[in-house]
């Protein structure tokens, strides 16, 4: 708002130039608030520039944007199932959080923990009662006649806590027909209902070893193993200590399997350690190659499942 020019030489005639020089800065922050920033150029008085003003106090209005359809969505095949997919999910979930009795508490002031969605693998946590179960099977029955879909039941199973006897544990088999499981996993991770044992994590070191196996074949510089065990084979663990407490042992076992994949020769002999591999993990400022150790970084990541928790 204002003059356009917000410099001029002060001079008359042809010889007057007139320049748009000064300009306002502002941060991202002041970007996305909700304000409408006005810059406005004041009357020149004493100096050649002319000054700026930045009004923050303007309150933008509230643009309510009406849904439109385009036609052109519907020429798309994969539109379909972008709809259906998602649709479903609401669908589920409304249908189990209508439900008052259907979920856990972990304390008596937390929220209610009625299920996990993700994409198609579903978990419902219930209480092991006739009622809740009536009304878990009520619930899937409506959405297989709503989308068409099926449970898959050899797939499916219960998991049930150490409080529940025998006599119930039939009953609610019977009545959902799905198999007793005293383990499953769940988007990669094993859930149970005792402390983990280090058998347990034995197929991390089953899939980087079966990546190790198919890279040692290949005839890789130094540079290349460091860079493939830096993105790929320690991202592994990494993965698994953000849900789950990973034993220290299994964390030794994949450095181990790292250090001989660096320095082991092509022709599957062994070689010589020439660095220390802490000095490795070091950043390469420091004269490191800025590897990331899974022992060094089990700590925090530690306490972030903790925090998750708690």
């Amino acid at each position: 708002m204002g003059p356009m020019f917000t410099w001029s030489n002060n001079k008359k005639g042809l010889e007057r130039i007139m320049e748009r020089l000064d300009r306002i800065i502002v941060n991202s922050y002041s970007v996305n608030t909700n304000q409408l920033l006005v810059a406005k150029h004041l009357p020149r008085i004493a100096s050649d520039h002319c000054p700026i003003l930045l009004n923050l106090n303007s309150s933008s209005p509230k643009i309510i944007k009406s849904f439109k359809f385009e036609n052109i969505w519907a020429s798309y095949p994969a539109s379909y199932s972008v709809v259906q997919n998602v649709w479903n999910r609401k669908l589920l979930s409304n249908a189990i959080l209508e439900k008052e009795n259907i979920g856990v508490r972990i304390s008596s002031n937390s929220p209610r923990i009625s299920h996990l969605l993700y994409a198609d693998d579903v978990m419902v946590f219930v209480e092991a009662k006739i009622y809740n179960v009536k009304v878990i099977m009520e619930i899937i029955k409506k959405y297989c006649n709503w989308t068409g879909q099926k449970v898959n039941i050899a797939k499916s199973g219960l998991l049930f806590g150490k409080a529940v006897n025998t006599r119930m544990k039939r009953k609610i088999k019977n009545i959902l027909g799905y198999k007793e499981v005293k383990e499953f996993c769940y988007l990669g991770s094993k859930l149970v209902l005792r402390r983990p044992y280090r058998s347990d994590y034995q197929f991390i070191i089953n899939n980087v070893m079966k990546k190790l196996n198919s890279w040692g074949s290949k005839f890789l510089s130094l540079a290349g193993k460091i860079t493939l065990v830096k993105t790929v084979i320690l991202s592994i663990p990494s993965f698994y200590t953000t849900v789950s407490i990973i034993p220290k042992s299994i964390l030794e076992e994949i450095e181990k399997l790292c250090r001989s994949f660096i320095w082991n020769k092509n022709n599957n002999g062994q070689g010589l350690n020439y660095i220390n591999w802490n000095k490795i993990c070091e950043p390469v400022d420091h004269g490191g190659r800025g590897l990331h150790s899974c022992i060094n970084k089990v700590g925090p990541l530690r306490a972030k499942v903790a925090w998750k928790i708690l």
